[in-house]
């Protein structure tokens, strides 16, 4: 694992000095994505890291879900940034994954730092489109200080400028880098802050991996589902594994 990524992964809990699990959406392949219960039964997994993705409602909260509706995962077909706090804890975002989750809520992004705090390190992702909101940045940065979690979460983003502004804004703050499929990117430099580059899997060959030890960056593959892609990537020398399915990574990787 990268002396970084170990570093802060260190501050929450002992680290293995192996390869790094982060439970996408938390333990999302049995449990609704991006909720407390999810993110909960990660913990219970033992996952490094529980990655979850933000996005800010019509009245400026930081609210946890992955799309820019609540169409897939509650079922409204609404955007987000339309809606108020008050409306969006009025969906149920459990239900679509099975009846036995129904009236699972979705939290907001305070909510589910409490939850992870001291158990594990929250993976931040920061949703950009069309509709965006800028302040978004000044509250996440805002709700992890209050918590004393400037430096034991870790923010990412695809949009380089976010990047850019999180680490004027709280150089503190662990940050890394989000590529697609397009490796042309992926040897871009990268935004000021960037700890580390979280790449998709299909991209990760080992002149990638070389590429970021010799930035000394982190590596950190997204989102890896199949055990042997998995054995694959650690053998060529990845720090982390994000993935729906952390039991199965751990015991896959790490024997």
């Amino acid at each position: 694992m990268h002396k970084k990524l170990e570093q802060l992964i260190s501050q929450v809990k002992r680290p293995s000095g192996e390869v790094a699990i982060a439970a996408h959406r938390g333990d999302s392949d049995a449990y609704p994505e991006n909720t407390l219960l999810a993110f909960r039964k990660a913990i219970e997994q033992d996952a490094d890291l529980v990655e979850m993705d933000v996005l800010s409602t019509a009245d400026g909260e930081i609210v946890v879900m992955h799309d820019a509706t609540a169409k897939r995962t509650a079922g409204v077909d609404r955007k987000l940034c339309e809606m108020t706090l008050a409306e969006v804890k009025k969906l149920d975002a459990g239900a679509w994954k099975g009846e036995a989750f129904r009236g699972e809520p979705v939290p907001t992004l305070g909510e589910a730092l409490d939850v992870v705090k001291g158990k594990t390190i929250p993976l931040i992702e920061i949703k950009h489109d069309a509709d965006y909101n800028p302040k978004l940045e000044a509250r996440l940065v805002e709700l992890l200080a209050q918590r004393g979690m400037t430096q034991q979460a870790l923010a990412q983003s695809f949009e380089a400028s976010v990047v850019k502004r999180l680490h004027e804004s709280c150089p503190s703050l662990p940050l890394a880098f989000l590529v697609g499929r397009d490796l042309r990117k992926a040897f871009l430099p990268l935004p000021p802050g960037s700890l580390g580059l979280h790449p998709h899997q299909s991209i990760v060959m080992p002149d990638l991996v070389a590429e970021m030890y010799a930035r000394g960056k982190w590596l950190m593959p997204w989102t890896v589902n199949e055990p042997p892609r998995m054995r694959e990537l650690v053998s060529i020398g990845v720090d982390a594994l994000i993935t729906d399915v952390p039991a199965l990574a751990k015991t896959t990787v790490r024997g």
